[in-house]
């Protein structure tokens, strides 16, 4: 919501499941460059395809999330 893009390459020729199982997620700075580096590095690592590279608590994601935006 923060771009006003969608995070996949979604296209009216593909089934968006497809997408979104076999497509990689577009990074945050490349769909809006006015996003601060810090705040789309969380963003990043909160929509990462493998959950081991995720958050791995929400207390986590809040924490990187305050630090990003101090």
């Amino acid at each position: 919501m923060l771009t006003g893009t969608f995070p996949y390459p979604f296209s009216k020729e593909r089934d968006p499941i497809d997408v979104i199982l076999n497509e990689e997620v577009i990074p945050v700075r490349k769909r809006d460059r006015s996003l601060s580096a810090s705040l789309s590095a969380v963003l990043d690592k909160a929509l990462a395809k493998k959950a081991k590279d995720r958050y791995q608590t929400a207390s986590e994601l809040l924490g990187a999330m305050n630090s990003a935006l101090r």
